[in-house]
């Protein structure tokens, strides 16, 4: 029976609960102060209006950016491609240097070999 008290209890104080919040949101109710129509017209259009404004500044600045991100990556694609291009040319360069200076020192081992040979000559008379 205890429980039995105790349910209905709750249940009591549930519905007092809901009976005073919706007195007191009625109450509420009559408080608020509603617009008239011309005011609620008039502040929508500035709602809008300032909507309209926001958007056109965000589009603006999109764009701005986007073109100059769109330039920059444009000058570092060239910077790149010149760097790229130098480098092949400085790899070719230096391999040409490579097999010049490969191909001078044949030919001067070649001349060591000739004078010392020209040397030996010249001791056997």
């Amino acid at each position: 029976m205890a429980k039995d008290t105790k349910k209905s209890k709750k249940e009591k104080t549930r519905k007092d609960n809901s009976k005073g919040f919706f007195k007191e949101f009625r109450a509420e109710l009559k408080k608020v102060v509603w617009p008239t129509p011309k005011q609620l017209v008039n502040n929508t259009s500035v709602v809008i209006g300032m909507i309209l404004i926001t958007a056109a500044i965000v589009f603006c600045l999109d764009v701005a950016f986007d073109n100059g991100y769109q330039f920059i990556m444009g000058k570092a694609e060239s910077v790149i491609e010149k760097v790229e291009n130098s480098d092949t040319n400085t790899t070719n360069t230096t391999e040409n240097a490579v097999e010049e200076d490969t191909t001078n020192n044949v030919a001067e081992e070649d001349n060591t070999d000739e004078s010392e040979n020209t040397v030996e000559e010249g001791t056997d008379e």
